[in-house]
């Protein structure tokens, strides 16, 4: 007598999620999840938007961004787009470059753990993003902190936008589609720095990724899905945020 096995679940696609930052540490914070990246960034720390092969991180934030999509999300693979050189700044063309770049590549999910309060720029950057999402590809943008000015792209209706949460007993991510932005997750975070050197972070640029991973996940699951899509799925999944108490702080981070 024979006894019928269950098959087995077809094993989910990878989903790539572009992360545009300071690259990865290829070199100290080797990851098979981890393929080779572009920059944006020359060989003399110029920008340019001509791309270069040079992804490699020299300063760690985009390597902590990356590795808080990774410990997140087991579907995930991670594309490095550079776009800062020693330090975390970059240009607005640049940023357009590499977002332009990422959707032309065909990832998924992209995640922009910076901001600009630039209101030259906007024009151009909504432009950009609006592209990426109509050919598929779902933004997670981190919000500038603390509470101030709007930074872009967060809050372009485009792109998800997230802000950090302070309070530690917060859900890891909340949403509210009638909030600008409309994410917030835990900003406090373990990371994987250079050389894989384990540090403390907080901040809205490391809630981003956490938001980036859990899309990520949604994808493997339900591969196709639009922004829209996914936001209808966030509002069906994820709790609103917990109500404030006088007294309790639960505000972004720096």
């Amino acid at each position: 007598m024979t006894s019928a096995l269950a098959p087995r679940p077809e094993p989910r696609a990878p989903v790539r999620v572009a992360v545009v930052d300071s690259g990865w540490d290829h070199a100290g914070t080797p990851d098979p999840r981890v393929d080779r990246g572009i920059a944006f960034v020359d060989e003399r720390g110029a920008f340019t938007a001509r791309p270069t092969p040079d992804d490699q991180d020299r300063h760690g934030h985009g390597t902590a961004c990356g590795s808080l999509v990774l410990s997140n999300a087991p579907s995930a693979r991670v594309i490095p787009i550079r776009v800062f050189a020693e330090r975390i700044v970059t240009s607005p063309h640049t940023l357009i470059a590499a977002i332009e770049w990422a959707a032309a590549d065909g990832v998924s999910v992209l995640n922009l753990s910076l901001a600009t309060l630039r209101n030259d720029v906007v024009r151009a950057l909504y432009a950009a993003c609006a592209r990426a999402t109509a050919s598929g590809v779902v933004i997670v943008a981190a919000a500038s902190g603390p509470p101030g000015p709007w930074s872009y792209p967060s809050v372009f209706d485009c792109v998800i936008g997230v802000r950090a949460l302070q309070d530690p007993h917060a859900s890891s991510i909340t949403f509210d589609p009638d909030a600008v932005p409309e994410c917030a997750a835990v900003g406090r975070q373990s990371v994987r720095w250079l050389s894989g050197a384990a540090r403390a972070v907080a901040g809205p640029s490391f809630a981003a990724p956490v938001v980036s991973a859990w899309i990520a996940e949604l994808l493997a699951e339900h591969p196709g899905l639009d922004l829209d899509g996914v936001r209808n799925a966030m509002a069906a999944a994820l709790p609103l945020p917990h109500v404030r108490k006088a007294g309790q702080a639960m505000h972004d981070t720096v």
